[in-house]
């Protein structure tokens, strides 16, 4: 993955574009309060009961909590956030799609959760789960997802620390194997703490490593084992929204029952056994405490059901863009008729003062000089 450097002044301005664009993107599923989902009040949900219950890192775990902070345990932990930071590791079975100081609150952002059996949401992954050879004739039970939407740090709108993110988890088993998929859609800060100390905030490669404690992970639970994304901690975070393990911008997919690995696509997709399916590999964009072969896919993704506020923004732009593409088009002929008009007036004379095979006809733009024009 490559660095990043110094943006000049046009690069930054195209970032920020980026970043508005990338706002436009709907999350995979549905979410919020119209969908069903339960807003998150306090710092943490209450446990939420999974049947069957959901393998992870070879264990078995009949619930889960979510946390404004980013991060998901299973089992009855009744963990706090304190325990999950500045730690060499934590002692709990947690699913870490950003661990970070969040308040939603702060930047008017929000975190929804629903355990779901729609069967629209369950075909959906059924569909997407069958072009990997580890889940062939995968059915799952339920689907649990969470998003975080809009939001904000601690710090969140003191000085220079008024920037969002938005992201989704879903986690889905049959009772024996275990799916989880990150999306994120917006990623505009990777910092835990204050930065407004630091005058080069915006600038990425600036930022002092105790600025950067954000990551993306998961942990078994036994202060020892752990697999996280090589970009954490690093500035190239914010790639994340870019970057896949599933050939789909800002998605990533992963088999958790066991220890968590990245998935084998299925070349094709129309051979449905996993002992004549071809199968293509790549390198791993996961890092482990322990040295395992991982693998990623290849295969498009289910649609985007796109959010209806997102739509009108689309469409919005959309129509912006072709009113100021056809302004442009009429200033341009305006133009061109205006600098024609000039050139006949000073070629005009009298017809008096030539013989009639001697009058000057003034010369008309071709369309080619007006396309040209138009280029130009």
């Amino acid at each position: 993955m490559a660095s990043l450097t110094r943006p000049n002044s046009f690069l930054r301005k195209a970032l920020v574009f980026q970043t508005f664009i990338s706002c436009c993107v709907a999350m995979i599923f549905p979410y919020g309060t119209s969908v069903g989902d339960t807003k998150l009040t306090g710092k943490m949900s209450p446990q939420i009961n999974l049947d069957p219950p959901f393998p992870y890192y070879g264990g078995s775990y009949q619930t889960l909590q979510v946390y404004e902070d980013g991060f998901i345990t299973v089992g009855d932990t009744q963990a706090r956030s304190v325990y999950f930071f500045d730690q060499g590791d934590i002692e709990f079975p947690t699913i870490v799609p950003w661990l970070a100081r969040i308040d939603a609150a702060l930047s008017q952002g929000e975190v929804t959760y629903r355990l779901t059996t729609s069967t629209t949401v369950l075909n959906e992954i059924t569909a997407f789960s069958a072009k990997f050879v580890e889940f062939i004739n995968f059915v799952p039970v339920y689907a649990f997802i969470a998003t975080w939407y809009n939001v904000g740090t601690e710090y969140y709108d003191n000085s220079t620390n008024n920037k969002v993110n938005s992201f989704q988890v879903l986690m889905t088993s049959d009772g024996s194997k275990s799916l989880v998929l990150f999306d994120y859609i917006r990623v505009e800060w990777i910092f835990s703490g204050a930065t407004y100390f630091y005058t080069d905030y915006d600038v990425v490669e600036n930022f002092p490593p105790s600025a950067i404690k954000t990551e993306v992970s998961f942990y078994k639970g036994d202060a020892a084992t752990h697999v996280k994304l090589p970009v954490s901690y690093e500035p190239e975070l914010f790639d994340i929204v870019r970057d896949s393990n599933v050939n789909q911008s800002s998605v990533y997919a992963f088999r958790v029952d066991s220890s968590p690995t990245n998935l084998t696509a299925i070349e094709n997709t129309s051979v449905m056994s996993s002992t004549s399916a071809e199968t293509t590999t790549t390198d791993s964009v996961m890092s482990s405490t322990s040295a395992e072969t991982t693998t990623t896919a290849t295969p498009s993704f289910m649609s985007d059901k796109i959010h209806q506020s997102d739509t009108k923004l689309i469409i919005g732009l959309s129509c912006a863009g072709i009113f100021s593409f056809l302004f442009l088009v009429v200033i341009v002929i305006l133009c061109c008729k205006l600098k024609f008009c000039k050139k006949s007036a000073k070629g005009r004379v009298s017809p008096n003062s030539f013989s009639t095979n001697e009058m000057m006809t003034p010369s008309m733009p071709t369309r080619s000089h007006i396309i040209l024009r138009r280029a130009e």
